[in-house]
């Protein structure tokens, strides 16, 4: 044992003297447009030809979109975007259409290695990251939980974040193509991104207009409860309300639903999402300040703090009574 020791010894006193030669770091060349076009495109062909072998597994598995849907709990519009390569599908929602639609073996290894290849188109957005933002592409509840201050300005109905249960489910059953089980599937999906009120150190500044409160359509019952909502939600620390009024100097016309998400720290872009028109976010310095100008020029022409709890609650008041009417525009559409 003392011979050996010895021998490490004389080892490592002989190797202290060798210049060790560390490997340079290897280079990657950032691709030229050419190439990061034909990558997209490599992607693109990819997750068409995913969607293809999803949709040959549906038909044989004899399950119509609208059945599928139903089984995955989503609408059947996006089992069609999906098929057609227009939306991305995550590995877990992948392989659970493949074991729905009975895929063998080989069908979900390839399945996977599909979803792997056209990675980069689900994660990516005009070809890079979003602006250093860990949320992704179309997630609005990981935006929603990483920004810092969200700008909501909704000219039609009530959004998402504000809306009550009971107001939920009466819009998700107006449309009657949902399932129990994707009805059960939508209204959680909003309830969970509603944390952002009580959970996240995310603030939310809503602007809702008169026109649209006004011009809510449905159970009267349930309208007066989301009235009421609104208002006990408007008393929050996180959240504040602003009603814009019938008659104000702007237009709203041509002012579609957003929703401006900022940035939690210096080196990273604003996010601006159409929930109305459901564009693709976009991003960059001046795309966004027009849309943070364009809201706070609204703002500053509405009710604010407590006489917009004040409006609220006095229309929750008079539509109790039955003596709120619908004074028309774009009241009855609700978005994101």
């Amino acid at each position: 044992m003392a011979h050996t020791n010895i021998k490490h010894q004389s080892m490592r006193r002989r190797q202290r003297g060798v210049k060790r030669q560390v490997p340079a770091p290897a280079v990657t060349a950032r691709p030229t447009t050419k190439e990061a076009a034909r990558l997209t495109g490599d992607r693109a062909d990819v997750q068409r030809h995913l969607g293809e072998i999803l949709q040959k597994l549906r038909l044989s598995a004899n399950l119509s979109g609208r059945s599928l849907a139903a089984i995955l709990g989503c609408d059947q519009s996006r089992i069609s975007r999906i098929e057609s390569g227009q939306t991305k599908i995550s590995d877990p929602e992948a392989q659970r259409w493949a074991r729905e639609t009975g895929a063998s073996t080989e069908d979900r290894a390839e399945i996977s290695a599909l979803v792997c290849k056209a990675a980069p188109l689900q994660i990516s957005w005009r070809g890079a990251p979003i602006g250093g933002w860990g949320a992704r592409q179309g997630d609005l509840s990981a935006l929603e939980s990483e920004a810092q201050r969200i700008l909501v300005w909704h000219r039609s109905g009530i959004p998402d974040l504000l809306q009550s249960s009971s107001y939920m489910l009466q819009g998700v059953q107006i449309e009657s193509q949902y399932s129990k089980q994707s009805t059960a599937a939508r209204m959680f999906a909003k309830v969970s991104r509603q944390r952002v009120i009580y959970e996240q150190s995310s603030r939310l500044e809503v602007i809702l207009t008169e026109r649209a409160l006004r011009g809510l359509s449905g159970n009267q019952r349930v309208l007066v409860d989301q009235l009421i909502w609104i208002g006990s939600l408007a008393k929050q620390d996180r959240l504040t309300l602003d009603v814009y009024p019938i008659g104000g100097p702007l237009s709203i016309n041509d002012a579609p639903s957003v929703a401006i998400h900022l940035a939690p720290q210096s080196g990273m872009e604003d996010v601006v999402v159409h929930t109305e028109l459901k564009e693709s976010p976009e991003s960059g310095p001046e795309s966004t300040q027009r849309h943070i100008d364009r809201f706070r020029a609204y703002q500053r022409h509405s009710w604010r703090g407590d006489q917009a709890v004040e409006f609220v609650e006095s229309l929750a008041r008079e539509m109790s009574r039955g003596e709120s009417g619908d004074t028309g525009g774009d009241g009855g559409h609700d978005g994101a």
